[in-house]
């Protein structure tokens, strides 16, 4: 008996069509994203990531970074073999064996996908990992997925398991912001990664399935079930034996403790490196990253340098009870006069990255802290010297009518050196208008002043505005011996390779003869012996500089110096309201310099200006700046250029002359001097500039 056939099932025709057609789908994905697929064979030779550019200080300490993705890339020879067996453990235990897919692993998730209804799991191996990581998105799709397999045969057969290693390990992300192995393992640990031990190792391998849940920062009990999987995973490898997992879990971490003391304490001169940078290698190669930038940031004067205007800040809101945080804002730059190097930049109060640099960026008038380029010009011209008497006398200038500030007023004659002294304003007009305005202005321009300069008389009195670290710069040139050295911060920068970036050459030049700087160096010493700034005095240290304040007390400047050091300080608003009542140079800035200066000062050698040759010292008349008379028991030394000093002899006080009249014009009605010179009284009126 012939048994009848029975028709196939209608479903099974469908399932059949339904599996034909998945197959073709499934084939044309695969033939068309295998047309697609971009060359692996040069990844891991042109592999340029974005990484971390260090800056340091001028004692190689780490001071700040740039980054877009902190990592530092390491070649697989630093990475120790205990975190490599680590992570394949964790991440692959079959990485050395397939060819860049596990099979059995694919086929289990395949049907846990299908029995959940979606993605739910994968099952990447490193390589497949390496290659969603360069080349794909994180979107969990067929085709995507589909890509990912190719590109890791791909991958597998273009390139060696080393080199895979090398990319996975530099790439991958290991949680706060750290990429690759050695920005993980500095973050954690504290160390580089080829000074880390099996139980730190066994945490970092754990980290990339889950850097946010499994960081020992965040979590210490997932991190160390995490790192005991690990442990496990690498007994079963046998990376390790059983008794190193039990000694490893049971080790201290010994998480890093906070070990870059200088870290963060100048963001103005990471901002600064980072410019140079940019504008030396370009914004693409800059961007990559991975360079090291040393600065000649001195990190003790840094700090000392931002404690001294917090301080000087909040004595300020003291005073005249401003709020803690008021809007009083200060800048500090120090550098060293023989090679133009900064030593320490403070921007403001509050410092950040991309704040505001007020040291570099602000232009303020200067006030009386300019007077010192036109009694150079003077010296220099021959004309004039430390002695020369000047009428300090009201005038008028067509419809402009300067006048001093000083208590006394008007000091009738007076010698230069003590109208400098005191920071007489009518002496600094006449004597201006005496080397002409253009000669000044073409002098602080060769000294270091960049900001326009108006030549005109007023010029004398710091209406020009200048930024603190022109102001000190151009002083350098004084302690410098007449030498300028363009200020400048990168000492010097490497590639990521090592390789040295050229710089800039600079070009310091004589601006002064050294005569005529040791002359001004002599009369700023003055400013301090018995001037506006007498209160630096008590550094005990041979110190030279001038007090500044513009109309009004909008600013408040001391510009000082020694041979090694010369610092500005500037005090103001941003918005140039006035500082407040008796704010000036020398009592809201001063302070903050010798602050400063007595810790950057502490070590050093005392050192004087050295006088070069071509100068004479001679004796003179401290009313008329002439030589003295037979007997004269007050007269006082004096320098002078060469072939500069006074020839003719003061007369005795018995002889009248034709002064005497004019000098009588300015006693004072009880009877005492009118004016500062030939006095040691303008000591206690610290306030005239």
């Amino acid at each position: 008996m012939i048994s009848e056939r029975r028709p196939i099932p209608r479903w099974v025709w469908w399932g059949a069509l339904f599996l034909v057609l998945a197959a073709a789908g499934v084939s044309a994905v695969i033939l068309t994203s295998s047309r697609e697929l971009p060359s692996t064979e040069e990844l891991a030779d042109r592999y340029r990531p974005p990484q971390t550019t260090r800056v340091l200080a001028r004692d190689g300490s780490w001071i700040g970074e740039i980054f877009s993705e902190r990592r530092t890339v390491v070649p697989l020879s630093r990475i120790p073999a205990v975190l490599i067996d680590a992570v394949i453990a964790a991440e692959d235990a079959e990485f050395r064996k397939h060819r860049g897919l596990d099979y059995p692993g694919i086929a289990r998730a395949f049907f846990k996908n299908i029995i959940h209804g979606r993605f739910s799991q994968g099952a990447s191996t490193i390589t497949q990992q390496v290659a969603r990581t360069f080349y794909l998105t994180s979107k969990r799709t067929l085709s995507r997925k589909i890509k990912e397999l190719l590109l890791a045969r791909k991958l597998e057969n273009e390139l060696s398991k080393d080199q895979i290693l090398f990319l996975y390990l530099n790439q991958i992300c290991f949680g706060h912001g750290r990429y690759g192995v050695e920005e993980a393992s500095l973050h954690y640990f504290g160390k580089h990664v080829w000074e880390i031990n099996l139980p730190q190792a066994a945490v970092l391998a754990g980290l990339p399935k889950g850097p946010s849940i499994y960081s020992p920062l965040l979590n210490m009990k997932a991190a160390r079930s995490r790192q005991a999987y690990v442990l496990r995973e690498m007994v079963k490898t046998g990376a390790i034996t059983p008794g190193q997992a039990d000694a490893a879990l049971a080790a201290p971490l010994d998480l890093a403790r906070p070990n870059r003391p200088n870290d963060g304490i100048c963001p103005e001169a990471v901002d600064l490196a980072k410019k140079t940078l940019y504008e030396l290698v370009g914004s693409q190669e800059a961007g990559l990253g991975g360079y090291s930038i040393q600065t000649s940031i001195d990190p003790t004067m840094q700090k000392n340098a931002r404690e001294a205007v917090k301080t000087g800040l909040e004595e300020m809101d003291l005073r005249h009870h401003y709020p803690t945080g008021a809007l009083p804002e200060a800048a500090l730059v120090a550098i060293d006069p023989s090679t133009g190097d900064i030593l320490a930049m403070v921007g403001s109060r509050s410092p950040a990255p991309g704040v505001f640099n007020r040291a570099i960026q602000a232009r303020r008038q200067p006030g009386s802290a300019f007077k010192p380029f036109t009694y150079a010009a003077a010296i220099e011209s021959r004309r004039y010297t430390a002695a020369t008497v000047t009428n300090d006398s009201p005038e008028v200038f067509a419809d402009w009518r300067p006048k001093n500030t000083e208590k006394w007023d008007y000091a009738g004659p007076v010698r230069l050196r003590d109208a400098l002294a005191h920071s007489i304003n009518m002496v600094a007009v006449k004597l201006i208008l005496g080397v002409g305005p253009e000669n000044v202005a073409h002098l602080a321009r060769d000294m270091g002043i960049a900001s326009p300069l108006e030549s005109s008389p007023a010029l004398a009195l710091g209406a020009s505005a200048v930024t603190p670290l022109e102001m000190a710069s151009a002083y350098g040139s004084f302690a410098s011996g007449g030498m300028y050295n363009p200020p400048d911060l990168v000492v010097k920068i490497e590639d990521s390779r090592g390789n040295t970036v050229p710089l800039p050459p600079r070009s310091p030049r004589q601006v002064l003869s050294p005569q005529t700087a040791y002359i001004m160096n002599s009369m700023l010493k003055s400013v301090i012996e018995y001037g506006t700034a007498a209160r630096a005095r008590r550094l005990r240290w041979p110190v030279a500089g001038k007090t500044g304040t513009s109309n009004l007390a909008r600013d408040a400047w001391f510009v000082g110096y020694t041979p090694r050091i010369c610092a500005t300080v500037w005090v103001g608003f941003d918005d140039y309201q006035p500082l407040g009542r008796n704010e000036q140079g020398s009592r809201a800035a001063l302070p903050i310099w010798i602050h400063f200066m007595e810790s950057a000062l502490k070590d050093q050698p005392r050192q004087d200006f050295p006088a070069p040759p071509d100068l004479e010292v001679v004796k003179i008349d401290p009313r008329t700046g002439l030589l003295p008379y037979d007997g004269m028991e007050d007269s006082v030394e004096e320098v002078f250029l060469k072939g500069t000093a006074p020839r003719e002899r003061a007369l005795p006080p018995q002889v009248a002359t034709p002064d005497s009249f004019l000098m009588e014009q300015f006693e004072r009605v009880d009877g005492g001097q009118a004016g500062p010179a030939g006095t040691d009284a303008a000591e206690a009126l610290d306030g005239g500039e």
